[in-house]
């Protein structure tokens, strides 16, 4: 599927969302800050394109004390007759009675069904994400992954429990639902695998700082990032021609809602209220541009990083922040400043 047409499912609304979100996973160093923010682009690319279809039936145990029970008898009886049924309707749900003689009841709810979309997504875009045996990224998170056994899985660590008990039946683990494999290449494994990675981080089921966890969630994101780029991505031409066309016509810019902070520049309000005036006393390196026009400077900032930023590396925002300043120092209009950032870059590319 092409790029273009891509975009042309999302309205300006949620194309915003997701690349603000994106935009945050950029300029983040922090591996799980990086992650859960790509995460909710990820999220909000799938929401946009399938949630109608994951308004789906579900089925809730309205009391849940006689279970047990039945489960019990299910261990000695192949199946279990029922003795007496009834179903019945409400307004929006189904009610099931059933006795066995134990009594149990059921209500069918509609209700949004979140891992639907992911299903849908993996479905829908197999063709469009190939991953071979030679893909670097791909290799990362499966040695990331890999256990003492050589299989090769992410656990549900709010199932860790019964992990622990079945640890050396990995078929079975895998069929409960217990760990997610990555043993083939496919979309839909991969996609499996981010989204229990991302179960564990907001579940509370990993911790910054441990080292394995550190080394998961570090080899997942860049396979995510690519996930996300792909419905948002733009030829680095196009976008360097709607910078120029900007300012050579004068155009409206664009404002980022996500204000830039990393690699030693910042970009913020032409006040006091995020960084204290006695910011680079504690952190002398960063360079700090206080300005009414941050939201279209962080914007070309974020259009510049996509644009070149995998060649010229992170060293790049200083310099163009230095840039940046010295126009505002000197009083330029909002479009010179953009005028003499690109000048900078352009040197940047061209002795790079």
């Amino acid at each position: 599927m092409d790029n273009k047409d891509l975009l042309l499912e999302f309205d300006q609304k949620q194309f915003s969302i997701i690349e603000s979100w994106h935009n945050v996973s950029i300029k983040e160093d922090f591996l799980y800050v990086k992650y859960f923010s790509n995460w909710i682009s990820f999220n909000a690319i799938c929401y946009a394109l399938f949630h109608k279809e994951a308004v789906r039936e579900r089925v809730d145990i309205d009391d849940i004390k006689k279970l047990p029970e039945i489960k019990s008898r299910l261990e000695l009886e192949e199946s279990i007759y029922l003795e007496e049924g009834q179903i019945s309707a409400t307004e929006r749900n189904i009610k099931l009675k059933l006795k066995f003689p134990e009594k149990i009841n059921f209500t069918i709810k509609q209700r949004f069904t979140e891992d639907y979309i992911f299903k849908k997504f993996s479905n829908k875009f197999q063709n469009d994400f190939v991953f071979n045996e030679n893909d670097l990224d791909l290799i990362a998170l499966k040695d990331a992954l890999k256990k003492h056994n050589g299989r090769i899985y992410v656990i549900d660590m709010s199932r860790s429990d019964q992990y622990e008990l079945l640890i050396d039946d990995i078929d079975k683990m895998s069929s409960n639902g217990i760990i997610t494999l990555l043993e083939d290449n496919s979309l839909s494994s991969i996609v499996n695998v981010l989204y229990q990675i991302r179960c564990n981080i907001f579940h509370g089921g990993k911790e910054p700082g441990d080292n394995h966890d550190d080394l998961i969630v570090k080899a997942a994101n860049p396979i995510l990032n690519r996930l996300v780029e792909f419905f948002i991505y733009i030829d680095p031409n196009e976008r360097l021609d709607r910078i120029k066309d900007i300012i050579k016509y004068r155009h409206e810019i664009p404002k980022s809602e996500v204000l830039w902070g990393g690699a030693y520049l910042i970009i913020t309000y032409d006040n006091y209220s995020v960084y204290n005036k006695d910011h680079n006393e504690r952190y002398p390196d960063d360079l700090i541009i206080r300005t009414n026009y941050c939201k279209e400077l962080s914007w070309l900032i974020y259009e510049l990083c996509k644009v070149y930023q995998s060649k010229l590396g992170r060293e790049m925002f200083r310099s163009l922040g230095e840039a940046m300043n010295n126009s505002l120092q000197e009083n330029k209009d909002i479009y010179n400043v953009f005028s003499d950032t690109l000048i900078k870059y352009n040197e940047l590319v061209n002795n790079h």
